[in-house]
Parts: C-alpha cells; structure tokens; sequence
C-alpha cells in the first residue's frame, strides 16, 4: 500500500476493532503489524474528521517550523555578518542588550 487515506486508515483500525485479526487485516491489506500499531497509536479511537483535523494541524506545523528556521538562519546570519564577537561571552551580553532596547 503507497499512499493510504485517511479513510482508509479509519476503515483498517475499525476493522481490527470489530474482531478481525490484526495480522488478517494487516495481510488483506498489504500492510506490517508494525504500521497497523503505529496508525492504532495514533488515529486509534480518532473518529474520520479528527483524524483529517490532526493531518491538517501537522500540515500547517510543518509550515510553520520552516518559515521559522528559514527566518532563524537569516535573523542569525545578520546578526554574526553585522555584528563582530570577540567570544561567546560577549554575543551572549550584546544579545541580552539588544533584547533590553
């Protein structure tokens, strides 16, 4: 199985949660044991729109943690192009200053 929705992953859990064995399951759907407990892990007991609401909200956070390093890396290449240290004691007070103004 590549690519598996969400729809079907709900559909494989409810499977498993109605009697169905899990290797059964797991062998009809071409899946490892180990992937049927890390999907039970973390959509088990989710109902369908909880589990899209949680794939959204990760979506949306892998966004927002590459605009933030992007932004990281410029802030920092700025600050050491701009700004000469003569040790690390004397970036961590400058930086302290700069955060008091």
């Amino acid at each position: 199985m590549e690519q598996v929705s969400e729809q079907q992953i709900a559909f494989i859990l409810r499977q498993a949660e109605e009697g169905v064995p899990v290797g059964e399951v797991c062998r009809k759907v071409g899946i490892s044991e180990r992937t049927y407990y890390r999907w039970r892990k973390r959509y088990g007991g989710r109902m369908l729109s909880e589990m899209k609401r949680l794939k959204q909200l990760e979506e949306e956070h892998a966004t927002d943690n590459a605009y933030i390093e992007s932004f990281n890396g410029s802030f920092r290449d700025e600050c050491l192009n701009a700004h000469w240290f003569l040790s690390l004691d004397d970036a961590r007070e400058e930086i302290e200053t700069w955060r008091r103004d």
